[in-house]
């Protein structure tokens, strides 16, 4: 578990995946978290955790604001490849898709229904947005849980 937090931390020291606020048009996430709740990001944060099956390898909860959405799905892939794939998998998993040799050992998949994203098999790993309690933060009944372009207008019937 040492190692987990030891790449965990260089993670938050880089640039690249750390910053330091999140704006709503900093990504899908920031408008997603002001359409959810509060919209004091103080309180909400980064729930990450990995698992060999049902076991809890890792648990860490950061503030929201140190990872964009991609600096989360990058952090889950290497999580991921450290702990449960061989060098020649990682090289599958970065090959250009349907090429021989390519796999899918590293992508990233979102919950539809929460700001929730999975990497890896077997382990794996699972960032989730929660509030000070802990809980998953969940769209109001009423919303939808992710804006597009197909979703009606407030007031429009469709």
């Amino acid at each position: 578990m040492a190692s987990h937090k030891y790449i965990f931390q260089s993670l938050l020291s880089n640039p690249d995946v750390c910053v330091a606020a999140l704006g709503t048009e900093a990504s899908y996430l920031g408008e997603a978290i002001n359409q959810w709740g509060s919209g004091n990001m103080s309180h909400r944060y980064w729930r990450i955790r990995g698992y060999d099956s049902s076991e809890l390898l890792f648990d860490e909860t950061v503030r929201l604001g140190l990872f964009t959405e991609n600096g989360i799905r990058r952090l889950l892939q290497t999580l991921a490849a450290k702990e449960g794939l061989s060098h020649s998998e990682i090289v599958g998993a970065y090959a250009r898709r349907g090429t021989l040799g390519s796999n899918d050992h590293l992508e990233v998949h979102k919950d539809f229904s929460q700001p929730t994203w999975m990497c890896g098999s077997n382990p794996h790993f699972v960032a989730s947005v929660v509030d000070g309690k802990g809980q998953i933060i969940r769209a109001h009944h009423n919303e939808p849980s992710r804006p597009s372009r197909c979703d009606p207008l407030p007031g429009k019937v469709t």
